[in-house]
């Protein structure tokens, strides 16, 4: 929900998964600092069906941008495997998302985030990748995602400071990953 910050007068809602279920948001979303008016959320759980028509985006990454009225999915990442993590509740969204700080060029515009498998996955926030079915390599190693697994399930937070991201699991040590060239 978007709310006006003068009159506080809702002008915004989005359901993640509108005709089917659960698409929780577990550690809600970010605003996009280099990108105004955007908003990048990681939906934990539920339905995914917007590969084929539909409007429900479970265990997904996606960027709405503010539009009058209101917010609309625009692109998305979705992993290979969402119906299996989904259904044994090692769903994407429990970590967040963080957008990480600009690199030098040529690498695009990144986001980190992981979920309850200990995954983490870095998207490139221009081409986020959608779905593709068998596996999550159609994107290229610079401008897709790395993984780095984390000893413990839940990612309960991350943060950026000094080229590092620092990654902190459920019952897990603070785990430090260097950005270098779009890489973690």
């Amino acid at each position: 929900m978007g709310y006006n910050a003068t009159t506080l007068q809702q002008v915004a809602v989005w359901n993640a998964t509108p005709n089917g279920a659960q698409g929780a948001f577990g550690k809600a979303g970010v605003p996009g600092p280099r990108q105004p008016g955007n908003l990048w959320l990681m939906i934990a759980n539920g339905t995914f069906d917007v590969n084929t028509g539909g409007s429900d985006y479970g265990d997904s990454i996606v960027k709405l941008p503010f539009t009058n009225p209101g917010l609309k999915a625009i692109n998305y990442f979705t992993l290979f495997n969402q119906l299996q993590l989904s259904n044994s509740d090692q769903d994407l969204g429990s970590g967040g998302i963080m957008l990480l700080p600009p690199q030098n060029a040529p690498v695009p515009p990144l986001a980190t985030g992981a979920g309850k498998g200990g995954t983490t996955y870095l998207v490139n926030r221009n081409h986020p990748g959608h779905f593709h079915p068998g596996n999550d390599k159609h994107c290229s190693i610079h401008s897709s995602r790395r993984r780095h697994r984390l000893a413990q399930q839940q990612l309960l937070h991350a943060r950026v400071l000094a080229r590092n991201v620092y990654f902190i699991g459920n019952l897990d040590v603070v785990r430090q990953c260097p950005i270098s060239g779009g890489h973690l």
